[in-house]
């Protein structure tokens, strides 16, 4: 005789079915979020490979002295029947638009950066407000039109990357850093990104950061005419929290002990100031946040990367793709840069 479920007991099966539902759910929804942004990733490389067939095939289009850029925009790569167009793997209504962006490094060596945009918002992907883009893979040039090229003091040593690639980051070591001169980013919003890894995670180790050190940043800590990201400790030796400040005094932005994170690994910082606020982002996620407005950052000390621009206090570590834009990016961009972020190789 078959015996039927009590009302218990089926209400404890229907509860163990809600708990797996709760747990599953989430990761599968995750998955699936995270396969749209590898198409993505794989996308953009596409249109970078793309980009290198069409220049083999028109050579007089490179750019020609070192440092200088050019562009190959995607819709010339369709109508020229280089590849078809890319729809957006979130939006199967949108068709993405964008560009490859073609520098110089050498006499005989070039970069292929793609810029591509899946939105289904108003704009074009010329008004990301992206001024400044330092890959670091190797090369100290910025890929964006403005090329604007620096200087390195010290040795130029590659690194390896937080995707495992090797010469795709510059390890900073001996005093060494990058000065790209007095160039202004003068703006009412501003957004720094860049991604670090420090050598140790120990506060007692002669390379763990100490209290004044840039790993970005124009001007200098005394003045509220300047910005950067870099580790402070209101003066004591080693850092105690890693800040942003953006035409803001050095201890009036916001920051993150350096407790909450593990240096060693690789991070990815986002500074982001406004007329009325500035924020600082750890890995997609907002940390910290200043209600502040700032003073125009105008000011003769130059950009440098890996030291402050004001005295010898020098950055030991891995520094890679470091962004900066004349605008605010928002929490879902940060998002999706920090999830593409972890999936580019180019």
């Amino acid at each position: 005789m078959n015996k039927a479920f009590t009302l218990v007991e089926l209400l404890a099966v229907i509860a163990i079915l809600a708990i797996i539902l709760f747990i599953a759910v989430p990761y599968f929804m995750n998955a699936v979020n995270n396969s749209k942004y590898s198409a993505l990733a794989k996308d953009e490389v596409m249109m970078a490979n793309t980009a290198e067939r069409y220049m083999i095939k028109n050579i007089s289009k490179l750019p020609f002295s070192v440092g200088g850029t050019t562009q190959v925009t995607l819709s010339t790569l369709v109508s020229e029947n280089y590849m078809n167009n890319i729809i957006s793997p979130f939006d199967k209504s949108v068709t993405c638009d964008g560009y490859v962006l073609v520098t110089r490094l050498t006499s005989g060596d070039y970069d292929y950066t793609p810029y591509l945009n899946c939105d289904n918002i108003a704009g074009n992907y010329t008004d990301d407000g992206l001024v400044a883009n330092f890959k670091l893979n190797n090369s100290i040039l910025s890929s964006t039109p403005n090329a604007i090229n620096g200087s390195l003091t010290g040795s130029l040593v590659s690194g390896i990357n937080r995707l495992g690639s090797k010469d795709s980051a510059l390890n900073f070591t001996s005093n060494s850093y990058v000065d790209y001169g007095d160039t202004e980013f003068e703006f009412t919003n501003f957004t720094v990104s860049l991604w670090i890894k420090s050598p140790t995670n120990i506060s007692t180790d002669a390379t763990f950061p100490k209290h004044v050190t840039n790993i970005v940043g124009k001007g200098n800590w005394n003045s509220a005419n300047n910005w950067f990201i870099g580790y402070k400790s209101s003066g004591a030796l080693p850092a105690a929290s890693i800040t942003f400040a953006y035409g803001i005094l050095w201890n009036a932005g916001p920051s993150l002990n350096v407790a909450s994170f593990d240096l060693s690994v690789w991070n990815n910082f986002v500074g982001v100031a406004t007329a009325t606020d500035q924020k600082l982002y750890l890995n997609g996620n907002l940390v910290s946040t200043v209600i502040s407005s700032h003073t125009t950052v105008s000011n003769d000390y130059n950009l440098q990367i890996a030291r402050s621009s004001y005295g010898s206090i020098y950055f030991t570590g891995l520094i890679d793709d470091t962004k900066i834009y004349s605008r605010a990016l928002t929490a879902s961009e940060i998002k999706n840069n920090y999830n593409l972020d972890k999936l580019r190789s180019y």
